[in-house]
C-alpha cells in the first residue's frame, strides 16, 4: 500500500506544472513605467524607471535584465513598445552581438531581485529604441519570463529554481524623449 501511495505522489509531482516556479498569473506581479527625473542617464540615453510590485502573499523572486534583455535574447525579456504620434513603433538600436551575462556581476546571486509581499522595487531601465525626433511618445513594458522558452544565443546559462514566471505588462504612458544621438 505505501508502495502505491509513494508512486502516486511522485506521479502528482512530476505531473505538477512547474512545481518549483512561482504562478503564472500575471496580477501576481504588477509592472510601471515611471519618468527617471534627469534628463540623461550615466548608463542609458533614454532612462526611465521601472517598478515591479508584488500582489502576492508570499516574496517573488524576478531577475535583472541579462546583457541583451532588451532585444528579447535572452530571459528575462524587457521589452518596451514605443509609438510615435501616429501610433507607428520605434525601431530597436542596433548592437554589437555579445551578451549574456555582464562583467563583473555574479550569476545568479547578484541578478536575483527579491520582492516581499505588498512591496515594490524600482530599477532604472533604459529604452533601446531608436528616437527620430523629441517629442512625446507612448511607452509600454512587457516583463517576460519562461524558464522553457530556449534562448536566441547560446549562454550556457542555467537558471535558478523559483523564479517568478509570466508576462506582465504595464499601463502605456505617455513620456516626452529626447532624439537619439
Amino acid at each position: 500500500m505505501h508502495f502505491v501511495s509513494s508512486i502516486a505522489i511522485v506521479m502528482l509531482l512530476a505531473l505538477a506544472p512547474n512545481a518549483g516556479a512561482q504562478g503564472k498569473d500575471p496580477a501576481q506581479l504588477q509592472v510601471a513605467i515611471l519618468a527617471f527625473a534627469e534628463e540623461r542617464s550615466l548608463f542609458h540615453q533614454h532612462p526611465v524607471i521601472v517598478r515591479f510590485t508584488n500582489r502576492t502573499n508570499k516574496t517573488l523572486k524576478i531577475l535583472r535584465p541579462l546583457d541583451g534583455s532588451e532585444w528579447s535574447w535572452h530571459m528575462p525579456y524587457y521589452r518596451f513598445t514605443i509609438l510615435d504620434g501616429t501610433g507607428q513603433a520605434l525601431k530597436l538600436s542596433s548592437r554589437c552581438g555579445v551578451s549574456g551575462l555582464w562583467s563583473g556581476i555574479k550569476w545568479p546571486d547578484d541578478y536575483v531581485i527579491q520582492i516581499r509581499a505588498g512591496d515594490s522595487y524600482e530599477m532604472q531601465v533604459g529604452i533601446p529604441h531608436i528616437v527620430p525626433s523629441e517629442g512625446d511618445y507612448k511607452v509600454s513594458f512587457e516583463y517576460v519570463f519562461d524558464s522553457k522558452e530556449k534562448s536566441s544565443r547560446k549562454t550556457g546559462i542555467t537558471y535558478p529554481d523559483g523564479l517568478w514566471e509570466g508576462r506582465a505588462s504595464s499601463k502605456e504612458v505617455k513620456l516626452r524623449l529626447r532624439a537619439s544621438n
